[in-house]
């Protein structure tokens, strides 16, 4: 899609307010990483996802015109990103029958998760829910290691704390809990899930 828009190199840290671009746009993550937030007129944000290289966000521009009114991105890493016209998209998708149904599979994808993450808020404790996200973030973005999954510790405790609704204080102790007891291991870096501990805390 990176030959479909206009890409931009974004530094890790800076932020991209999409309700400062022109209207009209979906954005391609052509390399790199991002985290995607929403924030409200009081100033209170929340993390709706992490998207990564072949990744496409704001794409509920396909569906209405106000979605990414109060929304950011922010680079975790170098960024490159694609900015491509609705437009353009309609125009593929009404073209490319793979590509259309690749597009619809994402949409319902991110509105399924939206959904279960309402439910963990809703029905699960906070423990629960922050070894849930681990889960998740792991299969999105680990590799296999020896009993376990390995990935790179890209998120600070606000970031998961903004993510599944609870506080920084909760993270910060859910997750030196999770590491005394074998759960996890982590350092500044990396962050490795047990599998077997995690299937003993999700049978407790």
């Amino acid at each position: 899609m990176g030959d479909s828009g206009v890409s931009r190199k974004v530094k890790k840290g800076q932020i991209v307010h999409l309700s400062q671009q022109a209207t009209g746009f979906v954005y391609y993550v052509q390399e790199g990483l991002m985290k995607i937030g929403l924030a409200n007129e009081k100033g209170q944000e929340i993390l709706k996802d992490i998207v990564k290289t072949g990744d496409f966000f704001g794409e509920l521009a396909l569906l209405e015109n106000e979605e990414t009114r109060d929304m950011y991105a922010v680079a975790i890493e170098d960024s490159i990103v694609s900015f491509v016209q609705v437009a353009n998209m309609k125009d593929r998708m009404s073209k490319d029958d793979v590509f259309r149904t690749d597009i619809m599979r994402l949409l319902g994808l991110r509105m399924k998760r939206a959904e279960d993450r309402m439910h963990s808020i809703i029905f699960k404790t906070a423990k629960e829910r922050v070894l849930g996200f681990l889960q998740d973030l792991a299969t999105d973005f680990g590799e296999r290691s020896g009993d376990g999954l390995r990935m790179k510790n890209f998120l600070t405790h606000e970031d998961i704390a903004k993510i599944i609704n609870t506080s920084r204080q909760t993270v910060s102790t859910t997750l030196s809990e999770f590491k005394k007891i074998g759960v996890i291991d982590y350092n500044s870096r990396y962050m490795k899930l047990y599998n077997h501990k995690i299937t003993g805390q999700l049978s407790n």
